[in-house]
C-alpha cells in the first residue's frame, strides 16, 4: 500500500503538540514490519528545519517536497480549490492527515484526518481575532465531512467531532502514547531543583494566570514552602509583557521563572528534578505533558477539564480549573504528603504505561489499511 502523509506540520522551527504528536507516530510507524510504503509530503519556500529529515534514511520512506509557501497554497485552496494533493504528489491508496490542515482533494483519494482537539470552535475567546479569521477561511469542516476516515485521539474528541457534526461511523478512537522523554545524560541542571513545574504552549486556555495565583496563595498559605515554579514553553501566542507583568506583580516573584521553549534533552533534566507538575488547563484534546510527567516519576496535579480526567484517572490530583484555591491545596499536599506523593508515583507510572506510540502507531495503520481496502 502506498501512503501519503502531510507533514507540514513539522516544517516549525520549535515544535509544539500536534508537530510532536507526528514525530512519535511517524517514529512508531515505521518501526512496524510492514509491506508499505511512505511519500512525506511537504510544501515550503524556505529551508525546511533538519528535524523534518529524521526518517530520510528509513526504509520505504521517501520525501516530496514542492518548493511553494504553504499559505500562498492555501489561498489557492481556498479561492480555486486548486491544485489538488494529487496534482502535486501523485497517486497513493490512501492519505494520512495528521493535523487539521487545508488541501484539495481529488473525489477519489482516501483520506485519514487526526482529529486532536475543537479548542478553535468551543473557546474561540481563547484566540486572537487573526487567529479565528484565519480558522474560519481554511474551512475546517470542510475537510472534516470529505474525509473518509476520522481519527479522534480521545474519547471526548470524538464526542465533540459528533456535536459539531462529524459522521459517527468515520470516526474512531486511537489514543496518542506517553514515549519517554530523552534521558538527561547528567544531574546537573541550570534550574533549582524541587521546582513546581509547568510545561507546555503558553496559550491562553493553559492557565497560566490561574497558576501564578495558586502560587501566590501556596506561598502565602504555607511558609515553609520554598519550592520555585518553573514555567516551560514558548508564549509565541501571547504577548510576553502581559506575562511579565502578571509575574512582577507576584510577591514570590523572585522564585518563578519562565524559560521559554526548552529541547527535549532540556526537557527531560526539568522532569527529573521537579517536585511536582501542576497542569490546570481549561480543555484538552489528550493532554500528553502530564502522561510524560508521570513516566518520569512526577506526582501530577490537573484540571477536571477535558479531556483529562479520561486519560489521567485516579493517577493525578484533579482540581476545579477556575478556582486557584484548590489548585494551591493540592500542590500543598502533594509536595507535602509522603504518602500522596508514592501512590500518585506509582500509579502514574503504572497509567503512563497504557498509553504506547506502537499502539497508536497500529491503530492508525489499521484505519489506513481500511481506507484501502
Amino acid at each position: 500500500m502506498r501512503i501519503a502523509i502531510d507533514v507540514r506540520n513539522l516544517q516549525e522551527k520549535h515544535l509544539s503538540g500536534v508537530g510532536w504528536y507526528t514525530t512519535h507516530l511517524l517514529d512508531a510507524l515505521f518501526a512496524l514490519r510492514t509491506p508499505h510504503t511512505y511519500t512525506l509530503c511537504h510544501s515550503s519556500w524556505k529551508k525546511p528545519p533538519e528535524h523534518l529529515f529524521r526518517w530520510k534514511d528509513a526504509p520505504h520512506v521517501r520525501y516530496h517536497e514542492r518548493r511553494l509557501p504553504s499559505k500562498l497554497l492555501t489561498v489557492c485552496y481556498i479561492l480555486a480549490h486548486a491544485p489538488d494533493f494529487r496534482t502535486l504528489y501523485g497517486a497513493h491508496d490512501a492519505v494520512l492527515m495528521p493535523n487539521h490542515l487545508f488541501w484539495a482533494f481529488d473525489p477519489t483519494e482516501k483520506v485519514a484526518l487526526v482529529l486532536h482537539d475543537f479548542s478553535f470552535e468551543l473557546y474561540p475567546e481563547f484566540f486572537t481575532r487573526k487567529m479565528r479569521l484565519w480558522h474560519r477561511a481554511i474551512r475546517p469542516y470542510a475537510l472534516m465531512r470529505r474525509a473518509n476516515a476520522l481519527v479522534a485521539v480521545s474519547e471526548h474528541t470524538k464526542n465533540d467531532a459528533i456535536r459539531l457534526g462529524a459522521n459517527e461511523e468515520k470516526l474512531t478512537v486511537v489514543h496518542e502514547g506517553a514515549s519517554h522523554v530523552p534521558q538527561a545524560q547528567s544531574s546537573s541542571s541550570d534550574y533549582r531543583s524541587g521546582a513546581i513545574l509547568s510545561l507546555g504552549n503558553l496559550e491562553p486556555r493553559k492557565n497560566i494566570f490561574l497558576l501564578l495565583e495558586a502560587y501566590r496563595i501556596l506561598r502565602t498559605l504555607h511558609e515553609e514552602i520554598r519550592n520555585p515554579l518553573l514555567i516551560v514553553g514558548s508564549t509565541q501566542w501571547w504577548n510576553d509583557a502581559k506575562l511579565r507583568r502578571a509575574i512582577s506583580r507576584n510577591p514570590f516573584h523572585k522564585d518563578i521563572t519562565v524559560t521559554g521553549y526548552v529541547s527535549e534533552r532540556k526537557k527531560s533534566t526539568l522532569f527529573a528534578s521537579a517536585a511536582a507538575f501542576a497542569y490546570p488547563s481549561r480543555y484538552e484534546g489528550f493532554g500528553l505533558p502530564p502522561l510524560e510527567a508521570m513516566r518520569m516519576g512526577v506526582p501530577v496535579v490537573a484540571s477536571h477539564a477535558p479531556a483529562l480526567p479520561e486519560i489521567l484517572g485516579d493517577a493525578a490530583v484533579l482540581i476545579d480549573p477556575y478556582k486557584p484555591e484548590e489548585l494551591a491545596e493540592a500542590l500543598w499536599q502533594t509536595l507535602t504528603d509522603e504518602r500522596l506523593r508514592s501512590d500518585l508515583i506509582a500509579q502514574g507510572f503504572a497509567r503512563a504505561k497504557k498509553y504506547d506510540w506502537r499502539k497508536t502507531a497500529q491503530g492508525i495503520l489499521e484505519v489506513l489499511e481500511k481506507l484501502a481496502s
